[in-house]
């Protein structure tokens, strides 16, 4: 039932993009200032909580560092670090707070505007070392994307393919189609004011059930459905919210922009 209400939530959000009447679009296209020949950099502080199960709450904390170059060229890094904190009286392992390394991002984007249109291909390669016996891993995707102003409305589709795979490790006959997964993200994200911004992400997927799907038909398909509160203030941003149907996860972030072009020169 509530697969079925996320997915008509995206027909409904494909029909409004649609059907809406032409964008009275503004030069400055406040939603998204692209400054030709512009330089920035920018420092992400992510941070997730899921909620408590089992009296074990998990989470996630990632630091991003981002490159842009003009707005057609984007750089990317993700260092993320994952917590469990065992919330019971009677600790079940010898501690309660234990962190593991996450999978660390390299991203590299592209895109072009065109009139009310931005387009972007992006390029991930991710690395996970090993950590209590498990091995290494590493995930690669590859992935574009398109957003249409409607000013002070924006809609946005992204589709990806990601494999993801063990080092060191011979595959076997049941995995030999397991690392593929398909993901398709629909975005509305809709400025209140100058600073204010509320976004909706419907994000769907498909992925291999795992080493015991039974033949090739062994394929599983989720939806997850977001709501994220942003504001933009000057160089600093601040982003709250909640994602997830079934097992919603608190979501909030921090960014700050830095742009040297701005950087007022020292008096003589």
């Amino acid at each position: 039932m509530r697969r079925g209400t996320a997915a008509a939530f995206a027909l409904a959000l494909c029909a409004f993009a649609l059907a809406r009447p032409g964008a009275e679009t503004s030069e400055h296209q406040r939603l998204s200032v692209r400054r030709p020949g512009a330089v920035t950099a920018s420092l992400d502080l992510d941070l997730e909580l899921a909620a408590p199960t089992a009296g074990l709450l998990e989470g996630g904390l990632a630091l991003g560092l981002g490159l842009d170059l003009g707005g057609w060229l984007e750089v990317g890094l993700s260092l993320p670090l994952l917590v469990d904190i065992d919330l019971s009286r009677t600790p079940r392992r010898a501690s309660r707070f234990s962190l593991a390394p996450g999978c660390g991002d390299l991203r590299l984007g592209l895109g072009f505007s065109a009139g009310p249109w931005r387009f972007s291909g992006k390029a991930d390669l991710g690395y996970r070392p090993a950590f209590e016996g498990g091995p290494a891993s590493i995930a690669c995707g590859l992935g574009m994307g398109a957003l249409r102003f409607l000013d002070p409305l924006a809609l946005g589709v992204d589709l990806s393919a990601g494999a993801s795979f063990a080092c060191r490790e011979a595959p076997t006959r049941s995995q030999a189609s397991a690392p593929l997964s398909l993901s398709l993200d629909l975005l509305a994200l809709e400025a209140l004011n100058s600073e204010a911004s509320i976004a909706i992400q419907v994000g769907q997927s498909l992925a291999p059930a795992g080493r015991g799907c039974r033949g090739p038909e062994g394929w599983a398909y989720s939806v997850s459905l977001g709501f994220r509160f942003i504001i933009v203030r000057g160089s600093w941003g601040l982003r709250l919210g909640v994602a997830g149907l079934q097992s919603p996860s608190f979501q909030s972030g921090a960014s700050f922009v830095w742009r040297p072009s701005e950087v007022s020169p020292p008096l003589p």
